[in-house]
């Protein structure tokens, strides 16, 4: 049978457990709240390089058929 100071401590390193594994998961959510706002910049950005990309090729084609190419 367990003392009262052996239930305080089992007690008190379950508090301590439970608080260690709040945080990490509370650490992780930030972490992967990040990351997923990186990726969906990225993706803005991308979306934006490629179409500056079609709109440039797009003035070449029509300045190539300008000149008679």
């Amino acid at each position: 049978m367990k003392t009262y100071n052996q239930f305080s401590e089992d007690l008190d390193t379950r508090k301590q457990e439970l608080q260690q594994r709040q945080r990490e998961k509370a650490s992780d959510f930030v972490t992967q709240s990040r990351a997923k706002s990186q990726r969906q910049v990225q993706q803005q950005q991308d979306a934006i390089d490629a179409k500056r990309e079609r709109e440039n090729m797009k003035r070449e084609i029509k300045n190539e058929l300008r000149r008679g190419y």
